[in-house]
């Protein structure tokens, strides 16, 4: 039995939020005030899918294959928006957070937003924190791993 428009319209919504309810609680673990933006349903750009939620600007996508550059463009756009109304308050970088039907979430950011993200936190030492992480949960360090070999000579393929 085929869904009509409105019933297949009313799963959407709801996998729509459920996803960003999703969103909002993984990013508690960073930003405790995280939650689904709300105000949404009545104008598009007011807010992003996930408020308060430190300098991102959350577009959210949960679909059977999300367009990802759209999301993101769509988070741009908002934002720019957002920022003419309200020049220096609020978010700063947009991200889109998608995720396709059965799959875990993923994240996108504009290449140069993802360079300063880095920077900050080599700037902060997480490279050797993270390091150190994966060392302890992987039982291994840098020194531990094998070297790679240097190529050696080229070896004759006999064809039989």
């Amino acid at each position: 039995m085929k869904r009509d428009s409105t019933a297949r319209a009313r799963h959407a919504r709801r996998k729509g939020k459920s996803f960003e309810r999703e969103v909002a609680n993984a990013f508690k673990k960073v930003y405790p005030n995280a939650r689904r933006g709300l105000g949404q349903a009545r104008a598009a750009g007011e807010v992003p899918d996930v408020a308060l939620a430190g300098p991102f600007w959350i577009e959210c996508k949960a679909h059977k294959r999300p367009n990802i550059i759209h999301a993101l463009e769509q988070a741009e756009g908002a934002l720019e928006e957002h920022l003419a109304e309200r020049p220096g308050k609020g978010p700063s970088v947009p991200m889109a957070v998608t995720k396709a039907d059965r799959t875990v979430p993923m994240v996108t950011l504009y290449l140069d937003a993802f360079l300063e993200l880095l920077m900050a936190l080599k700037d902060l030492g997480a490279d050797e924190r993270y390091e150190a992480m994966v060392n302890a949960r992987t039982g291994t360090s840098q020194e531990a791993l094998p070297k790679p070999k240097a190529p050696g000579p080229p070896q004759k393929v006999v064809a039989r």
